[in-house]
Formats: C-alpha cells, sequence, structure tokens
C-alpha cells in the first residue's frame, strides 16, 4: 500500500471526504489522486498527520495502530522534522524506499532499535 493509499484508506474508516481534506489544507482538487503523484514532500506528509492527529509513522508505513500509542509517539515522530538538511534528505529517501519495500524497512527499523538499545552506534 502506498502513502496516497494508506491517507485515504484512513479518510475512508473516519468518513473523512479526501476531498474535504484536501480543501482543508489548501491543496488542489483530486492532489491525493494515486494517479497523479507517486510522493508527497515530507511537509505535506507532516500537514497530513497533523491534520488526521496521527502520528506520520502511521502513514508513511502503517506501524502504528494503538490509538494510546498515538498520544505519546505524535510528538517524538514530529521531531524527525527538526533533523538538519542531510537528516531530512536521508529521511525522505527512507520513506520513499519504504513505500516500495515495507517489510525491509520494518526490519532495517527493528533492527536500528536494537541497536541504537544495546549503546552500540549504528554508523
Amino acid at each position: 500500500m502506498t502513502i496516497i493509499e494508506r491517507i485515504r484508506e484512513i479518510c475512508k474508516e473516519r468518513k473523512l471526504p479526501v476531498s474535504k481534506l484536501e480543501k482543508e489544507l489548501g491543496y488542489g482538487n483530486g492532489y491525493l489522486n494515486p494517479k497523479k503523484i507517486s510522493a508527497i514532500p515530507s511537509d505535506r506528509l507532516v500537514e497530513i498527520a497533523n491534520y488526521l492527529n496521527i502520528p506520520v509513522s502511521e502513514i508513511t508505513v502503517g506501524i502504528i495502530k494503538n490509538p494510546a500509542a498515538k498520544t505519546g509517539n505524535g510528538a517524538k515522530i514530529g521531531k524527525l522534522f527538526s533533523l538538519d538538511d542531510e537528516g531530512r534528505r536521508l529521511f525522505e529517501s527512507f520513506l520513499e524506499l519504504a513505500e516500495e519495500n515495507p517489510d525491509t524497512a520494518k526490519r532495517f527499523l527493528e533492527f536500528a532499535v536494537q541497536e541504537l538499545r544495546s549503546g552500540k552506534r549504528v554508523d
């Protein structure tokens, strides 16, 4: 499932017309049409996540489904976007690759978390 498909699915679950989301965020009608665009800039991804009141990770990799987890992680996920230019570029590249290979992306994140918790540097 692509990021756009995930956004559309979340809207459907909430009975929120995608056209309303597009209009309220100032996007053109049909902006979130998977036939029109294949990727969303990170600033718009944050805007959409904020509008839906969910962490960006729920849109990008669909991993946070527990409503209690959403409130605790939303602020932490937002910190990703306070990265420097290099960090943002790497994160955006990761998001693109995660969309193409979600299982590999998930395994990578699990590995990185395990390494960071163990105190090892991931260079």
